[in-house]
């Protein structure tokens, strides 16, 4: 029954249900139908039977098919609705299918229910497919950003329109005392106190309204123990309005750090020297400092411990030297346009660092001014952002990936229904084959150029798609053509892929030429079977060989003895050995040359047997033995 199409049939007239229902049959349909003429009886329909189909008549007594489309609407929004009628005018069939149906039959053209509820079908099977790949791929981007978001040093969260959190990452969690899960639904009223909370979602808000980024510094509360006591600290946030593919703003992406020391650092300086009061506009992890020109003048330790630059190498705009050759130009121009104009100054290069890697670093710098307004001298900060560009950038190249990797993928790869319509392949399979998407989009995968060429292949595929459509993977060798015409071999696998409910959505077909591999088996195979038959031969000129030895060795007038050239232990001997000897062959393969030769010329015997062994020496007389 959960294989047959549920087709529920809305009409108040017997005889039309009948004809309608007769005309499923006839067009071969594996179907199963439902008549309901009431609206009590379609309600209990929809809720029960479930259709996947719904026919319903315009016109029925107290009830008709606007009002069963907003009712199916509501409690099966995914079911096609075709209207069927005997008097329906244009104007209100157009009007009806704004309203959602999918399609309308005439009464009196019954002949076009079959076609109708096939694509009706069609259309809802492919956008459900498309849907469900728009979520896994979209599932696959959210988890390489979540990867790269947990190695971040910073703390990031994610939060909705509403300043509801989404997601954070554990450096974040860590502080807040939870899991990263668990703050899913929370907003900043339970973690920190009203005024805290009020001000983040107001900044929030903010950025939200004005669609721009802000880099902000403000108050945080650390929790530190248990009993949800907390210590006071001073963050630098990046807040970042979120968007849809259409530009609205969905959300909000922050991150910040803890400036803490260096904000205590700015406060001391501030207190010790004048100079130093504009450090309240500023942030920064290297302070500097130029005379009313814009040169330095004054050694500045943390640049020179950053550039590896001497005084005398960065006084004046001796600095400048230590930038990328690609900034150098821009830096400048900017640099003596705010010095000119007398001006706030900010920009973003990348400066070289005592180790010779470049890092991006956002300069800014503001005027001291006098009483009398002129301007005493600059003072500065460099803050280095090389991770946060390297997170826009893993962005950006995560998104170019994910959109690259279909097209990109090895050979071949595509996607269909589980019926076996082929709705997506990637680039290389229609380059390797010499075809574009209309010639095999929307069609029976088998009926693709891919398989036409072998009625056995259409057939084994045919079986493979209701194989894979039952929830098994299948593998399987086939040929196809390349646009050159020649034969390839391909290792195919039909793959299904399921919903949360173990329900099969869609097939993926996936392809590779393994054209040379089976090119160089068969070679190996040719070269094997030769080789064999070479070992075959050998091995009975061997076995000739050892017999003819055997004969030759026990039937020898002179004693002979062989032994191994590592243990020197004796593995066979003839009869003459044994009676010259005075010892049986058992007893023999028992002893070694060490036992049939004189103690005090062994190192002398021992000495002759190793080269024997190593074949510098055939023939040897008048060894000293013991017997």
């Amino acid at each position: 029954m959960d294989k047959l199409l549920r087709i529920l049939i809305v009409e108040d007239s017997a005889a039309d249900a009948e004809l309608i229902a007769r005309e499923l049959i006839k067009g071969d349909l594996a179907h199963t139908s439902k008549w309901v003429k009431s609206k009590d009886e379609f309600l209990k329909a929809l809720k029960e039977f479930a259709p996947g189909v719904i026919l319903c008549d315009y016109k029925i007594p107290g009830f008709g098919a606007p009002e069963a489309l907003e009712i199916a609407k509501e409690i099966s929004p995914k079911t096609p609705f075709v209207v069927i009628s005997g008097t329906i005018g244009e104007d209100i069939a157009i009007d009806t299918m704004k309203l959602g149906a999918v399609d309308y039959i005439m009464k009196d053209r019954l002949a076009r229910l079959i076609p109708a509820v096939r694509r009706a079908m069609e259309e809802t099977r492919i956008i459900s497919e498309r849907t469900q790949l728009e979520n896994e791929l979209s599932q696959a981007k959210e988890q390489q950003f979540r990867t790269l978001i947990e190695n971040l040093p910073q703390k990031v969260f994610l939060k909705d329109t509403n300043s509801v959190y989404l997601s954070c990452n554990e450096n974040y969690a860590r502080d807040l005392k939870i899991e990263a899960e668990d703050i899913e639904g929370k907003t900043d009223y339970d973690f920190f106190p009203t005024h805290l909370a009020e001000k983040y979602r107001a900044d929030d808000k903010r950025v939200m309204e004005s669609g721009k980024t802000e880099n902000i510094e403000e108050e945080y509360l650390e929790i530190t123990d248990s009993l949800r006591g907390s210590q006071k600290m001073i963050i630098n946030t990046v807040k970042v309005p979120v968007r849809d593919k259409t530009g609205s703003v969905t959300g909000i992406f922050g991150l910040f750090w803890d400036i803490t020391e260096l904000k205590e650092k700015e406060r001391a300086l501030r207190a010790s020297e004048a100079r130093y009061r504009s450090y309240v506009d500023v942030t920064g992890q290297i302070g500097w400092v130029t005379n009313v020109d814009g040169e330095v003048e004054e050694d500045i330790p943390s640049m020179r411990k950053f550039s590896g630059q001497t005084y005398e190498e960065a006084k004046g705009s001796g600095w400048s030297k230590a930038l990328h050759p690609d900034d150098l130009e821009r830096t400048i121009k900017v640099w003596n346009k705010a010095v000119a104009a007398k001006s706030s100054y900010e920009i973003e290069y990348r400066m070289r660092r005592h180790d010779g890697v470049y890092r991006y670093l956002l300069a800014r710098g503001f005027p001291v001014f006098r009483e009398d307004g002129s301007i005493r001298e600059w003072v500065g900060t460099c803050i280095d952002i090389t991770e946060r560009k390297q997170v826009e950038e893993a962005l950006r190249v995560s998104e170019r990936t994910i959109r690259a990797v279909f097209d990109q993928t090895f050979q071949f790869i595509g996607m269909m229904t589980v019926d076996g319509m082929l709705i997506e392949v990637n680039r290389t399979a229609m380059q390797f084959a010499g075809i574009n998407e209309s010639d095999c989009l929307g069609k029976p995968f088998w009926d693709t150029p891919w398989w036409t060429h072998s009625k056995e292949l259409q057939n084994k595929l045919h079986e493979a798609v209701t194989r894979a459509a039952s929830g098994e993977t299948v593998f399987f060798e086939a040929t196809h053509y390349a646009a050159d015409r020649s034969l390839h071999y391909i290792d195919f696998s039909l793959k299904p892929v399921k919903d949360r409910d173990g329900k099969v959505v869609f097939l993926i077909p996936e392809g590779h030429d393994i054209t040379q591999r089976k090119q160089a088996e068969e070679e190996l195979k040719r070269y094997h079977d030769h080789l064999e038959e070479l070992v075959n031969e050998k091995t009975e000129a061997i076995k000739e060989s050892e017999a003819r030895f055997k004969i030759i060795f026990e039937d020898a007038r002179d004693g002979m003895l062989l032994a191994d050239a590592e243990t020197k232990i004796f593995s066979m001997c003839n009869k003459t050995i044994c009676t010259m000897l005075g010892y049986t062959e058992e007893e023999l393969k028992r002893m070694s040359v060490h036992d049939i030769h004189p103690k005090k010329d062994l190192p002398h015997v021992i000495e002759v047997f190793e080269k024997q062994a190593r074949g510098e020496i055939k023939l040897v007389e008048n060894l000293p033995r013991r017997f």
